[in-house]
């Protein structure tokens, strides 16, 4: 499964899961993370800045990536995602995210 992730997405997603779980759990979200992760290169030619917990960037600059998850990967996504809906724990922070996730149009 392949989503186009930008580079909004990809600061937001680690926050969809969950901080404890199983070590199956566990490893799957690392490798996620490893994934999505900004490169020193991303940093450079987006002209990210970091304050505190907020990021910056050029918004001029296209931040779009495909990235290519397992379906291991997906089933663990769209299951955080479904998790927090249940739990009425979604943000306008975290929405964009889980609605590509979850398969809506965004």
């Amino acid at each position: 499964m392949k989503f186009n992730l930008n580079l909004k997405d990809r600061i937001v997603l680690p926050e969809i899961f969950p901080s404890e779980g199983t070590m199956q759990e566990q490893i799957i979200i690392r490798d996620i993370m490893n994934k999505i992760a900004i490169t020193r290169d991303e940093v450079e030619a987006y002209n990210i800045r970091v304050e505190g917990s907020t990021y910056t960037f050029d918004p001029n600059i296209d931040t779009s990536k495909e990235i290519g998850f397992t379906a291991a990967e997906y089933m663990v996504m769209q299951s955080a995602c479904k998790r927090l809906d249940e739990e009425k724990k979604i943000t306008q922070r975290t929405l964009d995210v889980c609605m590509k996730i979850l398969g809506y149009n965004v």
